[in-house]
């Protein structure tokens, strides 16, 4: 993901918080899928009605890039808004330095309540970023996205970071005819195997 904005920027962004009325924000980060496996940006088989309509409604990014293809560094970069060689933790399963400034903890800051719910990959279950950190339970560890948003402290703005987690397991699992799934959640409607999509998409909240 490009994340190379100007400081003088990011300082004028996060210093409206302070001033402004302040939006709820849910930023996903979902393990293992492409953006060609979403019903958005305008696979032919694929449908994801309750993420195109988040799409519709919200900002959609059309120019935006990995900035490494692994999973600890990437996220690190995302969440640093710095490049992965800039992050102290360039390398898969390397922890982010404490001396890094994570974007939540300036949301937290500013009056936001945070949290971190499902694969983290990033540090442990405390983080000053975050006022909840949590597995979040389930084969994409999805099952308490929605508690944390019920429960969470109606007085103030949230900040929600659900992270799915191999995706294809997901879809695999929830295939299973015992299985109920979730309520809220996409799955994809695709008639048998998709050649050339060897990842499923599953398990994202409305």
């Amino acid at each position: 993901m490009k994340s190379n904005f100007p400081s003088f920027f990011l300082l004028f962004a996060f210093g409206q918080l302070f001033s402004l009325e302040r939006p709820n924000i849910v930023f996903f980060i979902a393990d293992d899928v492409s953006q060609d496996e979403l019903g958005w940006y305008g696979h032919p088989v694929i449908k994801t009605p309750h993420i195109d309509s988040l799409s519709a409604n919200g900002m959609r990014f059309d120019n935006a890039y990995l900035t490494t293809s692994s999973c600890s560094p990437s996220r690190c970069s995302i969440i640093t808004g710095r490049y992965p060689h800039n992050t102290g933790a360039p390398e898969l399963h390397v922890r982010l330095p404490q001396q890094q400034v994570r974007f939540p903890e300036l949301l937290r800051e500013a009056g936001y309540y945070t949290v971190l719910s499902g694969k983290n990959h990033m540090f442990g279950n405390k983080d000053r970023a975050f006022d909840r950190i949590t597995g979040g339970g389930g084969p994409g560890k999805e099952e308490d996205w929605v508690g944390h948003v019920k429960d969470r402290p109606k007085a103030k703005p949230f900040f929600l970071l659900p992270c799915l987690d191999r995706c294809s397991s997901c879809l695999e699992y929830y295939q299973r005819p015992t299985q109920v799934r979730p309520q809220g959640c996409d799955y994809p409607s695709v008639p048998g195997r998709l050649t050339g999509y060897p990842r499923g998409f599953d398990g994202i909240l409305s």
